[in-house]
């Protein structure tokens, strides 16, 4: 767990980053209601399919000689009513991902500033370590050199910092990219 220290209150307060300027939307009640209004037209449809296997059932278990408790007309209709389900079901679908798809592209708009500025500080940081652990190094290079050690145990180890910090930390930021656009695919 990440511990922050508490600044020092002759510590001028900075300046607040894009990052920290961020205020994340919650997700509008809009798209709770057309994701509730979709899983209503599912349990609709589900529930019709449900009516006409069982009149399916029915239809086929009659008995020859006995009063038909169903007809195949009465199958038929029920099977007729599954289509317009069907088509409610999916108009409320395609409700809720255009929801999502405009919601998407209203917080990919918020965030794309920060997030470059983000990678940008990162990079910069990333460079300023380079630099430090480089003069540490070269620090430790010249003792050996000259055949001398140093007080501590630092600049000997600059170079495992460098190979265990800044360059994953250089790698794992040229692993960013853009998110591909994509049809509103967002948690509940």
């Amino acid at each position: 767990m990440l511990a922050r220290l508490k600044r020092k209150e002759t510590e001028p307060v900075a300046e607040l980053s894009p990052i920290d300027a961020v205020v994340m939307p919650r997700k509008p009640d809009r798209i709770r209601a057309l994701d509730a209004a979709a899983q209503a037209a599912h349990a609709d449809l589900e529930s019709v399919r449900a009516r006409h296997r069982e009149a399916s059932r029915q239809l086929s278990g009659q008995m020859a000689g006995q009063a038909p408790t169903i007809t195949r007309t009465e199958v038929d209709e029920i099977g007729r009513e599954i289509a317009v389900f069907e088509a409610k079901h999916a108009e409320a679908v395609a409700a809720a991902l255009d929801a999502k798809v405009a919601f998407q592209a209203e917080v990919d708009a918020a965030l794309d500033e920060p997030l470059k500025w983000l990678a940008g500080e990162l990079s910069r940081i990333l460079d300023q370590l380079d630099d430090l652990a480089g003069k540490g190094a070269c620090l430790h290079s010249n003792c050996v050199i000259v055949g001398v050690e140093a007080p501590n145990t630092m600049a000997g180890l600059s170079r495992h910092f460098i190979e265990r910090c800044v360059i994953p930390g250089r790698q794992i930021l040229g692993m960013v990219k853009d998110r591909p656009a994509r049809r509103g695919i967002l948690p509940k």
